[in-house]
């Protein structure tokens, strides 16, 4: 079952900081963090379902190759993300963006 994917405004920042963060270390890194943002989003449309509930009805997905993890939850046919969250920081910062 495919799903439409929707990130918050939050989360398009999270992914820009990221980027930038990224990009800034060693030049084309940040593009190789967006492709793997990608590679996760692309498979979540399709297997939304593989990952377990982690709060109420929020799951998260951790990125490969990257130490972060997207925070989503599923709304009808629908995926929200809420978060692109490097590992490291505090793990429910995603709840005040409900």
């Amino acid at each position: 079952m495919d799903f439409d994917i929707e990130f918050i405004k939050e989360a398009k920042l999270d992914v820009s900081e990221g980027f930038n963060w990224y990009d800034t270390k060693v030049s084309g890194l940040g593009s190789k963090f967006l492709e793997s943002i990608s590679n996760s989003i692309s498979f979540l449309e399709k297997n939304s379902y593989q990952y377990q509930l982690q709060y109420g009805k929020i799951r998260k997905v951790m990125l490969t190759k990257f130490p972060y993890q997207i925070i989503y939850f599923i709304n009808k046919r629908k995926i929200i993300v809420l978060g692109v969250i490097h590992s490291s920081r505090d793990p429910t910062i995603w709840e005040n963006r409900i």
